[in-house]
């Protein structure tokens, strides 16, 4: 299985998944250097494998479950003898290092991919993940199916094997959730989703993700929530709005929607709230425990 090439440009080095039966012994397998990551998954069979580093050798026991990794523009040596009857079979991915180095920038903002290199490791969620796409070969799933696993893969290897923290925002950076910011406000009213926030930035949904929890301290979904709900407090606070008119103009999908949230959020109803504070424009008692119906906070923002 190998994916497409693109029509009208130059067709990138595509990703490839073949299994191979390989011979009981091999004393000097040398792979010159490529910009592919390459996964190598034992199917059957057990063997030790070695590679060289530098005028020394690592070894590591390979069962069926166990992976290795070689990083883009990594020239190999390897050597290997079975370590049981049974024919060594491996499932080998071979991924472009274009596709490595964008989910690197998608997640970290940095275009130079860490090094993925293991000469032996063991990862359920890898070995699934190969599999499935062998499996989705032998099925003739459609490629969209195979395209979306992979990239998955790559994710998965580079969060759980390569994982970076997040860079501080840059200015840039914070004028597009700025700009986010003042979207949300605006349409508050309208649906929004995290790809349509991210269009908004001009971001992947991955990018403008790891840009916003880094600036706000909390993901740009909960922040809209939070801003629905403060702005239902506001207009019940200083407007004669209806509860359903509130509910609505805040985003909320109905009244029983707000009232849910300002229960779980507040610990009292919208009608409750308002009626509150009248009592204390009023100057008379509270009928609740002070404290139940402040403002909800924003993370990381101005208030």
């Amino acid at each position: 299985m190998t994916s497409p090439a693109s029509g009208g440009r130059p067709a990138e080095p595509a990703w490839s998944l073949r299994r191979v039966q390989e011979p009981a012994q091999t004393d000097d397998l040398r792979i010159p250097p490529a910009d592919v990551q390459r996964l190598v998954l034992l199917l059957g069979g057990t063997k030790t494998i070695e590679s060289a580093s530098g005028r020394s050798w690592r070894r590591a026991e390979h069962r069926p479950g166990t992976v290795s990794l070689t990083a883009p523009g990594r020239a190999t040596q390897l050597r290997w003898r079975a370590t049981s009857p049974q024919t060594v079979v491996t499932l080998q991915a071979v991924l472009p290092g274009t596709l490595v180095r964008e989910a690197a920038h998608e997640l970290w903002g940095r275009r130079t991919a860490p090094v993925l290199d293991s000469l032996g490791f063991d990862d359920p969620t890898t070995v699934q993940l190969l599999k499935g796409l062998a499996a989705a070969e032998a099925a003739r799933a459609p490629e969209l199916y195979a395209e979306t696993a992979v990239r998955f893969l790559v994710v998965h290897l580079l969060t759980r094997y390569a994982a970076l923290p997040a860079p501080a925002p840059v200015p840039r950076e914070q004028r597009r959730t700025a700009r986010v910011r003042a979207h949300m406000r605006e349409h508050l009213a309208e649906p929004l989703t995290l790809v349509d926030l991210a269009t908004v930035a001009g971001l992947s949904p991955w990018h403008f993700l790891r840009v916003f929890k880094a600036e706000h301290r909390t993901t740009p979904v909960r922040y809209l929530a939070a801003l629905r709900l403060r702005t239902a407090q506001e207009m019940l606070a200083s407007t004669t709005a209806s509860v359903t008119e509130v509910a609505y103009a805040c985003g909320f999908s109905s009244p029983g929607h707000l009232t849910t949230a300002f229960q779980r959020a507040l610990g009292t109803t919208p009608s409750r709230y308002r009626q509150e504070l009248g009592r204390q424009q009023a100057g008379e008692p509270p009928a609740q425990p002070r404290g139940s119906a402040g403002a909800v906070p924003l993370e990381g923002s101005p208030s």
